[in-house]
């Protein structure tokens, strides 16, 4: 297997975009080392309320002086050229190149990442401190790009369990030149692909590569129904590699997606930060939005939009720690042996059963001590609704152990509920 370290560096300088050949490249990289995952395409425009954007490419792009010496190259840093920007190759003067450069006066020293997906313009990105090499009153500005009607590029590998019902890891594969974000999610994701490919598994397990926002839509238009049939618990992986918490953010906290990650936490002991949903900010966003509401989690750790470091040039391969990334790699499989181990049990009846007439009450005599029988098994059954472990329930009830399983053991017996 790769390491994770040489994997960064061969994919940290390929320019990916929203929608981009490069994408493509980068999925075929992941595909080398993982066989079974398909790149695939979203072959329609028209997601919902969005469109998605032509693809992008770019050959070159670099603004020089008159006498011919490059002042800004993207070949130096990707981030140097708004992504989406049309070609342009004339001589301009500075005051007019000025209204097409971008910088940071709050981060001097940090080139910005610029995106304009949605509307026509042309542009570069710099560190505000260059801004003093342009003294020439004009320049030469070149960028070589162009737009295709093409489809929008994903990677998907789904593993096959007994179980129809899923876990899903996605993350997003849009951004050039950034190591937290997301590299580190894009690594993440390919090292648990590739952890869990050849493993017998109790629940079926997919793993997502796509573009941020526009992919997880096309993704949520293609697939809202078996999603919604199948499945259990969903993960966005983003901004993974520089930190020890863990943050989580969730807009529901009744369902299997967050109360996995806090009964694995808790028994690990484990700290971490329970966001509120205002601080969202990757896919979540979409998952759980109105009348999709899928109950995915985002998990992070340097979280976006809180690293000073964050869409810029310096959140490069010295910000991505590969101790941090790793770690994160181990929470995430206690998580994901955790979800293995978990049994969970759905009623084959509408209603709750009659225990009377299956003498039921009789069976355990006096093992309880604190509540009535019946009002166990009746408590207990009322939570086999798929939406709860058996670890949940026994938190929920207070019970011992061993009292769970002797429910269960009798509720089975009377096929009264069934493992999914």
């Amino acid at each position: 297997m790769i390491s994770a370290k040489s994997l960064s560096k061969e994919l940290f300088n390929i320019h990916r975009s929203l929608n981009s050949s490069n994408n493509i490249k980068t999925l075929n990289i992941l595909k080398r080392h993982i066989k079974k995952l398909q790149v695939k395409y979203f072959k329609f425009k028209k997601v919902f309320d969005w469109k998605i954007p032509d693809r992008w490419e770019i050959k070159s792009a670099y603004i020089k002086k008159i006498s011919g010496k490059k002042i800004l190259d993207i070949n130096k840093n990707k981030l140097h050229v708004l992504q989406y920007s049309e070609s342009v190759n004339k001589i301009i003067g500075k005051k007019q190149l000025l209204k097409n450069l971008y910088f940071q006066k709050d981060k001097p020293n940090s080139i910005p990442y610029v995106t304009s997906y949605y509307k026509k313009r042309w542009g570069f990105c710099l560190e505000y401190n260059k801004l003093k090499n342009f003294k020439d009153k004009y320049y030469r500005v070149h960028i070589n790009s162009k737009f295709e009607k093409k489809p929008l590029p994903y990677g998907e590998l789904y593993i096959k369990g007994r179980s129809k019902k899923e876990i899903i890891f996605c993350t997003y594969i849009c951004h050039p030149n950034l190591g937290n974000d997301n590299l580190s999610g894009i690594i993440l994701n390919f090292l648990l692909a590739f952890y869990m490919q050849k493993k017998k598994t109790n629940y079926s397990y997919r793993f997502l590569f796509i573009s941020e926002t526009i992919g997880s839509l096309a993704y949520i238009k293609k697939n809202l129904n078996i999603l919604k049939k199948n499945l259990l618990a969903g993960y966005v992986l983003s901004c993974v590699g520089n930190g020890k918490k863990i943050n989580i953010i969730s807009k529901y906290k009744e369902n299997f997606s967050y109360n996995f990650l806090n009964e694995i936490f808790k028994i690990k002991k484990i700290r971490f930060n329970d966001l509120k949903w205002d601080k969202r900010g990757s896919d979540e966003r979409q998952f759980s939005s109105p009348n999709v509401n899928l109950p995915f989690v985002c998990i992070t750790k340097k979280r976006f939009t809180e690293f000073k470091e964050y869409h810029s040039s310096k959140d490069d391969l010295k910000f991505l720690k590969l101790t941090d990334l790793l770690d994160s790699f181990k929470k995430m499989k206690m998580l994901i042996n955790y979800i293995e181990n978990s049994e969970i049990y759905i009623s084959n009846l509408k209603g709750e059963p009659m225990l009377s007439k299956r003498k039921i009450s009789s069976s355990l005599v006096s093992s309880f001590q604190k509540t009535n029988i019946q009002d166990n098994i009746i408590n207990f059954f009322d939570l086999c609704d798929g939406h709860n472990s058996l670890d949940m329930i026994q938190n929920k009830l207070k019970l011992k152990k061993k009292d769970i399983l002797r429910i269960v053991k009798i509720l089975k017996k009377q096929n009264l509920i069934r493992k999914i």
